[in-house]
């Protein structure tokens, strides 16, 4: 079997289980007796991990034989812990155990992607191919374990990641020898970074736009459910954000190049702001679709900006150390304390708590306005792009 079409099989896995996870763990958490307080901190800690457990990891697997040694044994690790919530019985167990799998699985997916990336400089593959199989497994995967868990009960969440976890696990050994893993840990400077001008402030915008989708993260489908919106309709609606996020990656480039970072992330904040404004007062299917259409713009077109800065005025030295810093950061730091606010947020205020969502996203589309415009010498840092 050819690298690629092993790594297209591990993306797959991958990506079922992340549709599950996302989508309908919150619900069984709920339905084990969590409150909206626990899961939202529990989503909180999730986020947090990325700061603190990726440059760790990153500093372990750098004294290992290849990146695929290391993939292995924290996805087995995963999978193992992740077993244990069949026997949690109490509160405490749960919270326990899902802590514990978050320091294993934290590491699955940025690992993954330096490995398909150096494959593919290695063997020429188009890595754009091999990952968009990720995509569309996330697509079938909401669609089909949603149908399935409305038929047979939410408490089957637990069973179908169990089997997709056994697969990543067998998947994982079949991946190809990796390079090294040292130079995922080499030569991260925050100061070299923050001299670069505009970077923090984009990381800032950045990180309050896609911060206000933490809540669509941890309750959007507990929400959705308590209005009357069945499995199968959740599966649909997450499944419809990926494809317009999909699209919307298509057209990147030209997105780009008609718009500059600066514009791009102002509009993300201002659709995102529109569709937590509008999302309490959405009750019914057809509505929550139309909302979801904004995805595309919320949550890609932000990310596109702050990656299109990044390629425009860091230097390809500092470039790789940008992305980790936006990972670690804007996904990270940012997601984590919005998800922890969320908790209570949704407690106090169920699905009015978007609102407070908008309020972020309104202060990232107006901090978006200040950045620098078009950098016209960003070929002298980039180069040809």
């Amino acid at each position: 079997m050819s690298t690629a079409a092993r790594l297209s099989i591990f993306y797959t896995l991958v990506f079922s289980f992340y549709a599950v996870h996302l989508a309908y763990w919150p619900l069984w958490l709920k339905d084990r007796g969590l409150s909206d307080t626990i899961v939202g901190l529990l989503l909180a800690f999730g986020f947090f991990a990325k700061v603190v457990v990726n440059p760790v990891f990153r500093s372990i697997a750098s004294r290992g034989a290849d990146t695929r040694r290391a993939l292995m044994y924290t996805v087995a690790l995963a999978g193992a812990v992740f077993l244990l919530f069949g026997l949690s019985r109490s509160i405490l167990a749960l919270v326990l155990v899902q802590v514990a799998f978050f320091v294993f699985w934290v590491p699955v997916m940025p690992t993954t992607e330096y490995l398909a990336l150096s494959q593919a400089r290695r063997h020429g593959f188009d890595y754009g191919r091999v990952r968009l199989w990720g995509s569309v497994a996330f697509m079938l995967s909401s669609l089909l374990v949603g149908r399935w868990l409305e038929q047979q009960g939410i408490p089957q969440a637990y069973a179908i990641q169990v089997v997709f976890l056994a697969g990543i696990v067998l998947a994982a050994a079949m991946l190809p020898s990796g390079e090294g893993a040292e130079a995922m840990a080499r030569g991260f400077s925050l100061p070299r970074l923050w001299s670069v001008p505009g970077l923090a402030r984009v990381m800032l915008v950045a990180g309050l736009i896609q911060g206000s989708h933490a809540m669509l993260y941890a309750f959007s489908s507990i929400y959705w459910k308590s209005i009357g919106i069945g499995e199968t309709v959740i599966g649909l609606l997450w499944a419809e954000g990926i494809v317009v996020e999909i699209v919307v990656f298509l057209v990147a480039v030209r997105l780009r190049d008609a718009t500059g970072p600066a514009l791009m992330l102002a509009v993300g904040g201002a659709a995102a702001f529109v569709r937590w404004l509008l999302l309490p007062f959405a009750l019914d299917a057809p509505t929550l679709a139309l909302l979801q259409l904004l995805h595309g713009a919320s949550f890609a077109l932000t990310h596109l900006g702050a990656l299109a800065f990044v390629n425009d005025r860091v230097p390809e030295s500092l470039s790789a150390n940008a992305m980790a810093l936006y990972s670690m950061s804007v996904m990270g730091l940012f997601m984590g304390l919005s998800a922890l606010a969320c908790g209570a947020i949704y407690t106090r205020f169920g699905g009015e708590g978007f609102w407070f969502m908008a309020i972020l996203a309104a202060v990232g589309a107006a901090l978006a306005m200040t950045l620098p415009g078009r950098d016209t010498g960003a070929s002298n840092n980039r180069g040809p792009t």
